[in-house]
């Protein structure tokens, strides 16, 4: 599953720039932006992470017409080995690039940012308390990289993915 959706959004992100008119449109040294395209500097998303069927939000903010930042609280529920399950909630910081449009109603975005990942509890079906500190998934920090879309006037989706942890985010929402 999570392959599969790797697999899907770099596929969208490669479409967008595989587009016949992309390099009769793409701007160069010294570009412009025409100061009558509307930009959108807030979105805001409901995320969904696959692996522990966590669930949370998402909030963008453009400072420029290229650049911005985001912050996203998650809280999922991971099952760990031996019947054992943690409360996971993830916090995450970091930035957005935007890219030229290449299609004139889709807009390309990638993002990096540091994830914060707290536990609230080991718990079992036996109600034994086990630390499990090197198990991967129960570092406390980590960082994911992601790829994104708006499309038309508002409608936005983003897919982010943490190499470290092997996990991933999906992102639907509305940029306004």
């Amino acid at each position: 599953m999570k392959t599969s959706l790797i697999i899907l959004f770099l596929t969208l992100s490669l479409v967008v720039f595989s587009q016949p008119d992309c390099g009769n449109n793409f701007p160069g040294p010294g570009h412009i932006e025409n100061p009558n395209t509307k930009v959108f500097y807030n979105s805001v998303y409901a995320t969904f992470q696959v692996v522990d069927y966590g669930l949370g939000l998402r909030y963008d903010r453009r400072f420029t017409t290229r650049f911005g930042s985001y912050l996203s609280v998650a809280k999922g529920k991971y099952t760990l080995p031996d019947d054992k399950y943690v409360d996971h909630y993830k916090y995450v910081l970091g930035v957005d690039w935007y890219v030229h449009k290449f299609v004139k109603d889709i807009q390309n975005t990638f993002t990096i940012g540091a994830s914060y990942h707290d536990f609230k509890g080991y718990k079992s079906a036996s109600g034994k308390i086990n630390e499990m500190e090197d198990y991967y998934r129960l570092k406390h920090w980590s960082f994911e990289v992601g790829t994104g879309m708006i499309i038309g006037k508002g409608f936005t989706c983003a897919f982010r993915f943490d190499f470290l942890r092997d996990e991933s985010n999906v992102d639907f929402g509305w940029s306004f």
